[in-house]
């Protein structure tokens, strides 16, 4: 599960207030995760990118999805550094 998942479920279950930011620090850097009551989530922090494209939304799915850029390195520098994490 993703870390916005996470915030929204604290704040749900009343372990986190809505509308606070929390703060994860971790290898890949730090990642901030906001859930309002409305139910929607902000995430920022550094990120890794696999793909650059559009997507048409409706009905609550993507359709249409098309990918015009992949990001080849960022996915396997994110792997091998998750590979070094799973040894300590």
């Amino acid at each position: 599960m993703s870390f916005s998942g996470f915030s929204k479920i604290g704040s749900q279950t009343g372990r986190v207030a809505w509308g606070r930011e929390i703060t994860v620090y971790n290898r890949g850097g730090l990642v901030r995760a906001q859930a309002d009551a409305d139910l929607m989530v902000t995430l920022s922090g550094n990120a890794t990118f696999e793909w650059e494209g559009s997507a048409e939304i409706a009905d609550g799915a993507a359709h249409e999805v098309q990918i015009a850029r992949r990001f080849d390195e960022e996915i396997t520098a994110w792997g091998a550094l998750r590979a070094g994490s799973s040894r300590a």
